[in-house]
């Protein structure tokens, strides 16, 4: 959806080619660095998680959230 939106709004229609090459470049450029840290957070959570107490704290945690974000939708 990103790309799609970049791309009807920053391309130009006059040199096409040159506009759409532009914003691959930064959309790779804003992209790459994001990637990388998801998976060094990644990397990291997998070590704190291989403790069983962690991971059951975790999964406690995380189905609250979700409960909560489920009852949210549901009383807009």
């Amino acid at each position: 959806m990103m790309a799609i939106s970049g791309m009807a709004m920053y391309t130009n229609t006059i040199e096409p080619y040159i506009s759409i090459l532009l914003v691959a470049i930064i959309f790779a450029l804003i992209n790459w660095p994001c990637v990388a840290i998801w998976a060094m957070f990644g990397s990291k959570l997998r070590e704190k998680l291989k403790q069983p107490s962690t991971l059951k704290r975790f999964n406690l945690v995380m189905g609250i959230l979700l409960a909560l974000s489920g009852i949210s939708v549901l009383l807009q």
